[in-house]
């Protein structure tokens, strides 16, 4: 993962026009408070935002945003299954989160395993 690189502010400020899905909870907010990352362009004076730090008004929790693409913890990959044995769904939604914060090889042995242990209860054999 690379530094980033910038000046946190010290303070909380006020947000406008920012709107996301959140990662914890699922809504689509738009926090109007935030913490924000400049950096000062070496050439010039002009000074812009890298990333922010924003707080969910829904649930609570911190989402960090960095430019216009990455978002940590993303939307949940997929979605609920009904009628999963209890064990199986809580592994099903680890696989879901790992791929919420990139954690792709993690994810793929945790929908393997979820795959295998719903195969199994159908009447697959083992092996």
């Amino acid at each position: 993962m690379n530094t980033l690189n910038g000046t946190w502010g010290s303070e909380i400020i006020g947000m406008d026009g920012t709107s996301f899905n959140c990662g914890y909870c699922g809504n689509n907010v738009g926090p109007s408070k935030g913490y924000v990352c400049n950096n000062k362009d070496p050439y010039s004076s002009i000074i812009f935002e890298i990333g922010s730090l924003l707080i969910c008004p829904t649930c609570n929790r911190p989402i960090f945003l960095e430019g216009n693409n990455i978002q940590v913890p993303n939307i949940k990959f997929g979605s609920d299954i009904e009628y999963l044995l209890e064990y199986v769904e809580s592994l099903y939604n680890e696989a879901r989160n790992c791929i919420s914060v990139n954690a792709f090889t993690s994810s793929v042995f945790a929908f393997r395993k979820s795959l295998m242990n719903v195969a199994v209860s159908k009447g697959a054999t083992e092996k």
